[in-house]
């Protein structure tokens, strides 16, 4: 149960999530409705969508002459122009939008999409507690619980994705789940890598403890670096506490001891020595030749 207002719940729902654009569909949303009491409506039919979710309480759904038990946890979907009613002999709490896809604003893909729920064979789900639609429904009543902290970009957010979640929801997933190209998966991962290298220079930063951290092998992160970037992990490493070094000694007045610490050597002797085999000149002359220099915006 939500500890909200219905009627001003609605409301705001309605005022601030009528229309729903994604870069690749825009949805025209006729109405939201939170009733706590729901008994009973007419046999009706609409002309757009309208998704219901029982967050408590049992009933009856007619759709097309046919009942089916309705429960809580129960998700379901009037389609457009079929015959319907919903009945209970008790109070059902009923959460419910319905909604159109405006053809001009949206892709052909998505518009495909949507238009497989006028077919659809899968509109009532039961036990949907742990869907994404139902998780989605529960996370926008909650955002309501504190009036206090109410904002409008949340709201849009999460009723864009579960308006998006229903085609998920109430069709058979025929079309081939989409996969992230390996090439694409090893630079994220490479990447993931490099910014854990740079935030932790002052760490020993060992390669098999980095592996770990990432949950893949030490000989797979040094083929990464190797393939991707064309330079071993441990002269990956080294170049980074030396560039990181260089700002430092550029824009900050630290003593070289201190930075040579907090760029990860052991050592002033050889911090210097490092230093000047990359950038062939010492950390004090570097310093010197840099000093009029102002730190990047």
């Amino acid at each position: 149960m939500y500890l909200i207002d219905a009627s001003k719940t609605s409301y705001i729902l309605n005022s601030l999530a009528s229309v729903l654009n994604q870069h690749s569909i825009t949805f025209d949303v006729h109405y939201w409705g939170i009733n706590p009491h729901h008994l009973h409506n007419p046999l009706h039919k609409h002309s757009f969508f309208e998704i219901c979710y029982v967050v408590e309480g049992q009933g009856i759904y007619q759709d097309d002459g046919i009942e089916f038990a309705l429960e809580t946890g129960t998700l379901f979907c009037s389609r457009p122009e079929i015959w319907h009613q919903i009945r209970s002999r008790n109070e059902m709490y009923l959460v419910y939008v319905a909604f159109d896809v405006i053809p001009i604003h949206s892709g052909s893909e998505m518009l495909e999409r949507f238009n497989k729920l006028y077919r659809t064979n899968q509109f009532l789900i039961s036990n949907s507690q742990n869907s994404s639609s139902a998780l989605l429904w529960s996370a926008l009543l909650k955002h309501f619980e504190t009036p206090e902290y109410i904002n409008k970009e949340i709201i849009v957010s999460i009723a864009q994705a579960l308006l998006l979640s229903f085609y998920s929801a109430f069709t058979e997933h025929t079309e081939k789940t989409f996969q992230l190209p390996k090439d694409k998966a090893s630079l994220y991962l490479l990447n993931q890598a490099k910014a854990f290298i740079r935030d932790n220079l002052e760490q020993p930063l060992n390669l098999d403890d980095l592996a770990n951290y990432l949950h893949i092998s030490g000989r797979h992160l040094s083929r990464l670096f190797t393939a991707e970037i064309g330079h071993s992990y441990v002269a990956y490493v080294k170049s980074e506490r030396i560039r990181s070094a260089a700002n430092l000694l550029k824009y900050t007045n630290e003593p070289i001891k201190n930075i040579s610490e907090k760029v990860g050597f052991n050592s002033v002797h050889y911090f210097t020595k490092a230093f000047s085999t990359i950038m062939g000149i010492p950390p004090g002359a570097y310093r010197n030749n840099h000093t009029t220099e102002s730190p990047p915006l």
